[in-house]
């Protein structure tokens, strides 16, 4: 299959190709350097609007916190331009054939985070995206679905397709067991 880039140089850009045709986009590259405005702010745009369209981060950036908040947001890989150990045509095989590539220099932070903090911590930190966590939030507060799509701005369909994102990564069937395996873990 051949690939047909869409290219946009500002979130307001990449905005626009998403709303005319997202349906045909099998993955966003989000550089976190955009001219009017933050690429994690891009990124958690568009994992709201939608949430099952992958997105890797391809960034100058290799800060910490910024690989943080890029990766809580729903990115699904990190790539630090310039990287000798893996090219950007390597990462993107690897996320559409399921993998999450992340920059090697990465790795050694999340080795250090897993035991200066440990596992708990780490799943907080990087399992859930932050509208995961605000629906998980809202559902241990007792709401329904349709209350959870109002309190948070989105559609039924868009709290449905986060409910199962957080279902899978949490190994649940259920919000209650969502809930229950979030408090075990201390995720709430």
């Amino acid at each position: 299959t051949s690939i047909t880039p869409s290219l946009a140089s500002s979130a307001k850009q990449a905005l626009r190709v998403l709303e005319a045709d997202a349906r045909s986009i099998s993955l966003v590259l989000v550089d976190l350097g955009l001219p009017d405005d933050d690429g994690v702010n891009l990124l958690k745009t568009i994992k709201s609007q939608w949430p099952t369209l992958v997105c890797m981060v391809v960034s100058t950036s290799g800060e910490r916190e910024r690989v943080l908040a890029a990766m809580s947001e729903g990115a699904c890989g990190y790539l630090v331009k310039g990287d000798v150990n893996i090219s950007i045509a390597q990462a993107v095989d690897l996320v559409l054939s399921g993998v999450n590539p992340i920059s090697p220099e990465l790795t050694t932070y999340f080795i250090d985070l897993l035991r200066n903090r440990g596992i708990d911590s780490l799943k907080k930190e990087l399992g859930l995206t932050g509208r995961e966590r605000e629906l998980l939030s809202l559902f241990s507060s007792g709401h329904s679905y349709k209350r959870c799509a109002e309190l948070m701005g989105v559609s039924l369909s868009t709290v449905q397709s986060h409910t199962r994102n957080l279902y899978r990564k949490l190994g649940v069937r259920s919000s209650l067991q969502a809930v229950l395996k979030a408090k075990g873990e201390r995720l709430l």
